[in-house]
């Protein structure tokens, strides 16, 4: 990539990137001390901390922030700590697993692989830690024995990032439904400065195609639930995929409310939408209503709230059905007789 180059030494083994460009020409060629943070969650507790022992000349380090720990946000460019900022610092050496945006600017090594959290050897760095860039050498190391040192990995709920957590897989009514959830905790502070309350973020993803008429293929029924791929078990029975997702947030903690848990009233909320809202919209014709004056809308809506009460309390699970064959007594007293009258 034009602008970038790869680091290879014992700090990225695999290879990082530097984008060239965007960094100050002095810095490309660097040794100094690190700074190490093992969590996006230290970084910004410790980095303008006044007592933090940092100079211009240390190499900040922000581990934990790659694929496999945190979904790769662009944390990369990490910032200049406050107190240095102060005396005119504008430019550090910073290295990160993760990566940042494309309109970033410093010299900043990203991308360093093996990351973190699979015990890469940024995890194995710590403060004090003489590093030493050669960028157009090619070189990213540290004069240390990293490999005689434990890894500090990323916490448990960091580790799962942003996967797939739990998924299920039903065949029925002439077609195949494939529900997924993927949870963090990690809320965004753009979504809690709004919400405050946000304890857990979701995404849902929801799947759904026509079973042929010789019935579901193998693909559709075999092997974990969780694993159906939706492309290859449309593909199987030769049909369109259709998709849904769905972003939200709840108040319930991890401890309070697990993925399963999650993905299940999600699906509870169709139960409401096809028991209650079809109906009235449906069912009783609200939708096709032309009442429009005063208070007569919501007395409508009463009434046929009142009516699907009492249908369902008579266990009626067809309200089409039972208003058809209520019809037929014209007398009413069998409609009387559901209220008990």
């Amino acid at each position: 990539m034009h602008g970038q180059r790869p680091e290879p030494g014992n700090l990225a083994p695999a290879g990082a990137v530097i984008k060239a460009a965007a960094a100050s020409a002095d810095l490309l060629r660097h040794r100094g001390p690190t700074v190490v943070f093992h969590s996006y969650e230290e970084m910004r507790r410790r980095i303008d901390d006044p007592t933090l022992d940092v100079t211009a000349e240390s190499v900040l380090v922000l581990a934990g922030c790659g694929p496999a720990g945190m979904a790769m946000p662009e944390w990369g460019n990490i910032p200049i700590p406050a107190r240095l900022l102060s005396q005119g610092v504008t430019d550090m050496l910073r290295i990160t697993d993760g990566r940042m945006s494309g309109t970033g600017f410093g010299t900043v090594v990203l991308h360093a692989a093996p990351e973190s959290a699979v015990g890469g050897p940024l995890s194995r760095l710590r403060d004090g830690d003489i590093v030493s860039l050669g960028a157009y050498a090619g070189s990213l190391s540290a004069e240390a024995d990293l490999a005689s040192r434990s890894p500090v990995l990323p916490e448990a709920r960091d580790t799962r990032g942003w996967p797939v957590l739990h998924g299920t897989s039903e065949t029925g009514h002439g077609r195949h439904e494939i529900r997924s959830i993927r949870v963090t905790s990690n809320v965004p502070a753009l979504i809690t400065a709004k919400l405050p309350g946000a304890q857990q973020m979701m995404l849902i993803e929801r799947y759904r195609h026509q079973l042929p008429r010789g019935g579901a293929p193998a693909a559709c029924t075999s092997g974990d639930p969780g694993d159906h791929d939706p492309l290859a078990c449309a593909a199987a029975c030769g049909m369109k995929l259709q998709a849904e997702t769905v972003l939200a947030v709840t108040a319930l903690t991890p401890a309070q409310a697990g993925p399963a848990f999650l993905l299940e009233r999600n699906r509870q909320h169709w139960g409401i939408e096809n028991g209650l809202h079809h109906r009235r919209d449906t069912t009783l014709g609200e939708d096709a209503s032309r009442i429009r004056a005063g208070q007569s809308p919501r007395l409508f809506a009463s009434i046929g709230n009142i009516v699907i009460s009492v249908l369902n309390r008579a266990g009626h699970g067809n309200h089409a059905a039972a208003r058809r064959d209520l019809a037929w007594d014209r007398t009413g007293t069998r409609a009387l007789a559901l209220l008990g009258l």
